[in-house]
């Protein structure tokens, strides 16, 4: 992999206190030896209009990114944590052919979930929203928060980048029709289109 030069990539972070699923992140960045990134919540208008798009809406982000890339979407796990029902892990999704297109954090409550539904959770190898649409599972999608991520070495790493880009990403939680927590996720974007999704 590529060296990455970039300084920001070396940048002083500061300690994230945001949200479940961002204190998920910090969890996954200590076991990993890393600092976490800088995370600035923003407003939706405040993202670029590439990142708007595939971000500030109410629909799960497989089914978008999959429309976005024109192509499925897999997922490569980094960690995973058992916590009584609770299944936590992190998580690179990439396009078929290995394009990483976002890394992410989630907190899944597998009693939530029918068996054959926690089968395929806990197999690894398909994105939750790709489950919750092929076993027709239904649910709301909540985002709560947008971000502004001044990324470090690690996450850049992870996202196959050889400089550190402001990214961006949101918090959200999928509930089921009572309204009870499915997953609790952050959604941080690979940049999709130089000079228009992202600035360095």
């Amino acid at each position: 992999m590529a060296a990455i030069q970039n300084s920001l990539c070396n940048a002083p972070e500061r300690p994230v206190t945001a949200g479940s699923a961002v204190a998920l992140l910090r969890r996954f960045y200590s076991q990993a030896g890393a600092p976490p990134p800088l995370i600035e919540s923003i407003a939706a208008d405040a993202l670029p209009e590439v990142a708007r798009s595939l971000l500030a809406h109410d629909s799960d982000m497989t089914s978008t990114l999959e429309q976005f890339y024109k192509a499925a979407i897999h997922i490569r796990v980094l960690r995973r944590e058992r916590l009584h029902s609770l299944y936590l892990r992190e998580v690179v999704l990439v396009t078929e052919n290995g394009l990483p297109v976002e890394y992410g954090v989630i907190k899944i409550d597998l009693n939530r979930f029918p068996g054959e539904a926690r089968q395929l959770i806990l197999a690894e190898r398909l994105p939750l929203g790709r489950i919750l649409q092929e076993m027709q599972i239904p649910y709301l999608s909540r985002p709560q928060t947008f971000y502004a991520i001044s990324p470090n070495r690690y996450i850049a790493e992870q996202l196959g980048l050889e400089s550190c880009p402001k990214l961006y990403g949101r918090r959200n939680l999928l509930l089921n029709p009572e309204r009870k927590l499915l997953a609790d996720v952050l959604e941080i974007l690979a940049p999709a289109q130089a000079g228009e999704f992202f600035e360095i």
